[in-house]
């Protein structure tokens, strides 16, 4: 007796394929035909074998069906190849007189995709919450904080909170905007990402190639370090490389939750707001009022809006989180701490009226580290300029503006 004519089934080979692939099980389609679920059981028995034992069993399996079946499974198999080999490709003039592609927004006037953007604030601002309720409404298509999203799959690498409490955020986030089951979202808690590593960014990467993601949230950056040092270039540049990489291979925004230092200003090397596109900083003067400010962007986006947090709970039910839009309330102006290295710092420079880092880390008596993140500080603050361009491998030099000079005048009264 000849077999039926092959009937294909999209859904079902990619589920297999990410199932060979990645190990990764979800809800199986519905109305899954009976071939493909005694092929799934098959991959299942091996599964802890690895890739190769997975591909295997799966080719064994449909031995009794259709050779069809592999034919589709592998059409859906995402293409493994030398990360660095993949970026190596050299383009001739000709090639760059063709349209580039455009860039796509994630949520309008804000993030890009792809791009690298980081969200920045103390702890207690609701940072989380705020990613978390951004993530999910992209993935539901519905508008964040009045801003049009581009409906797309998101992921959230959480290296901070873990599983218990995340899980009840997610819960309390989907219930406060009724996004409704099968929602393209996906999280990982303690996972121990490495993202300096290639081999962990690649591991990343394929997850949400298999994901269709075009959001990427990642909280945080001290979580994905994985004992670098935030304030040394050695150990950022490899984290921003790869998550750049990341973001172009998936044509994805990419968000890094990150904290800042004592005196306000974002925690480590300045190679962290040199490499992003978008830095957002967070505050939360008020309970369940956020406010955000635009402290780099290198696309149009707006310089400053908030947001009420409403937490909602009716008796019995769930906790509902969600965000909306608000006004801005008139921040008042901080008063702005001095350290005593960064009075010296300033000092030095007025003696000398233009100052170098080496100078600096020579007259100054305090650890190098703690001088340049006050260096760093300083010109955050606005107390001390730059003037030597800020090209890379350029010696940095500084000099006072005016408020620096009305800090040391005050200083000698």
């Amino acid at each position: 007796m000849s077999k039926p004519p092959y009937q294909p089934n999209p859904a079902a080979a990619k589920y297999v394929s990410r199932l060979i692939q990645h190990n990764h099980k979800e809800s199986l389609p519905p109305g899954l035909p009976i071939e493909w679920v005694y092929i799934t059981d098959a991959i299942d028995q091996v599964a802890s074998r690895g890739r190769r034992a997975r591909y295997h069993a799966f080719v064994e399996a449909t031995r009794d069906f259709h050779f069809e079946m592999v034919e589709e499974v592998n059409a859906c198999m995402e293409t493994i190849e030398d990360a660095e080999e993949k970026s190596r490709i050299f383009y001739t003039a000709d090639d760059a007189y063709t349209d580039p592609p455009a860039a796509e927004w994630a949520v309008e006037g804000l993030f890009t995709r792809p791009s690298l953007n980081i969200l920045v604030g103390p702890p207690g601002v609701m940072k989380t919450w705020a990613a978390l309720d951004l993530a999910v409404a992209v993935a539901a298509g519905q508008p964040w904080l009045d801003r049009p999203v581009s409906q797309a799959p998101a992921i959230f690498v959480d290296e901070e909170t873990g599983l218990s409490r995340l899980w009840g955020r997610i819960h309390a986030v989907l219930h406060g905007r009724a996004a409704g089951y099968g929602l393209p979202f996906h999280y990982v808690s303690f996972g121990g990402y490495n993202l300096r590593l290639p081999e962990d960014t690649d591991h990343l990467l394929q997850r949400a190639l298999t994901f269709e993601a075009k959001l990427i949230v990642i909280d945080t950056l001290a979580g994905v370090l994985r004992g670098g040092d935030e304030n040394s270039v050695l150990s950022i540049q490899p984290l921003l490389y790869n998550l750049r990489r990341l973001a172009e291979h998936c044509r994805a925004a990419v968000l890094l939750v990150h904290h800042t230092n004592r005196s306000g200003s974002f925690r480590g090397s300045s190679a962290i707001s040199a490499g992003v596109d978008l830095m957002l900083g967070i505050q939360s003067p008020e309970e369940a009022y956020i406010h955000f400010e635009t402290l780099k962007a290198r696309h149009a986006a707006p310089a400053s809006f908030a947001a009420n947090v409403h937490f909602e709970q009716a008796e019995g039910g769930p906790l509902r989180v969600h965000l909306t839009a608000a006004e801005e309330k008139l921040q008042p102006e901080k008063p702005i701490t001095i350290t005593p290295t960064g009075h010296q710092i300033l000092q030095r420079i007025a003696r000398i009226q233009r100052s170098s880092t080496e100078d600096l880390l020579h007259y100054v008596e305090a650890a190098g580290p703690t001088v340049r993140q006050n260096i760093q500080n300083l010109t955050d603050a606005g107390f001390i300029l730059r003037v030597d361009g800020g090209s890379r491998g350029v010696r940095a030099y500084y000099e006072l503006t005016e408020k620096g000079e009305e800090i040391v005048q005050s200083q000698t009264e």
